[in-house]
């Protein structure tokens, strides 16, 4: 069963992951949350939250905002 450290994968993976963690595996991601208004990079609640939740708490549109992060990450891998 998928937990915020392991996730999985794919998009319901990603949204599930810890924000702590997705930020420090993937630092330029916290752009991405700050464009977006989302105040998570250095936030002491980033480590018990997901991207879900996030999403949820700034009331942005969840698959949007995993298209970018998933579209920045295949980028890095490339």
């Amino acid at each position: 069963m998928p937990t915020p450290d392991d996730p999985g994968t794919g998009s319901q993976g990603l949204t599930r992951i810890n924000l702590d963690l997705l930020i420090t595996r993937h630092p330029h991601i916290a752009g991405i949350l700050a464009r977006r208004g989302m105040l998570c990079v250095g936030c002491p609640i980033a480590r018990f939250h997901t991207l879900e939740d996030a999403a949820t708490l700034y009331d942005l549109d969840l698959a949007a905002l995993v298209g970018e992060i998933e579209a920045a990450l295949s980028a890095e891998q490339t």
